[in-house]
């Protein structure tokens, strides 16, 4: 039996989708599909996998990340699919399922991300203050005020996200007393 749901999560917010994806697995539901907002699930032995939830380097359609892909595979882990760069694996709970076992990697990683967030958070910090300057010289329609507060509020969101990952890679680095060059 499948069952679809839908449910947002912010990119930068993995290791929640990761825990919720996993939650649905003790309630006996395994994702097979996932394609933006939409999550489908089949159901499956409670408890009996794990999913990990990855952030490639590139899209999963490219030589590298198909390369990467495969090496999970390897590892008796089966590629479920991917919503642009985020990837989702699952494998048996017979065996603890990490993708990152060291400090290093994931620094690496958390280092991708806020990489990765930051050309967002430049352009969407423009365009606020482009709009708040026009709402300072011109009255405006509701429309726009509205559309204003929906992205004053994801803005928001990324900014939050941006200090989150950022306090994570700080406390790694000062974990292995590793410094950023």
């Amino acid at each position: 039996m499948k069952r679809a749901v839908y449910h947002t999560f912010l990119w930068w917010n993995v290791d929640k989708e990761q825990a919720w994806l996993n939650e649905k697995i003790k309630k006996g539901w395994l994702l097979c599909d996932v394609n933006l907002f939409k999550y489908t699930f089949e159901s499956c032995e409670p408890g009996g996998y794990e999913i990990c939830v990855e952030m490639l380097e590139e899209k999963p359609i490219t030589e590298k990340s198909k390369r990467y892909i495969t090496f999970v595979e390897e590892t008796g882990a089966k590629y479920i699919g991917a919503n642009g760069t985020i990837a989702y694996f699952c494998k048996k709970a017979d065996a603890p399922f990490k993708l990152y076992s060291d400090r290093i990697s994931w620094l690496k990683y958390y280092r991708r991300i806020r990489k990765n967030m930051r050309p967002l958070l430049i352009v969407w910090t423009i365009w606020l203050l482009e709009k708040t300057v026009d709402f300072v010289r011109e009255p405006v329609l509701a429309v726009d005020v509205l559309l204003y507060i929906c992205v004053a509020a994801l803005w928001y969101n990324i900014v939050l996200g941006y200090c989150k990952i950022s306090k994570l890679i700080r406390r790694l680095q000062q974990d292995e007393n590793i410094f950023e060059s």
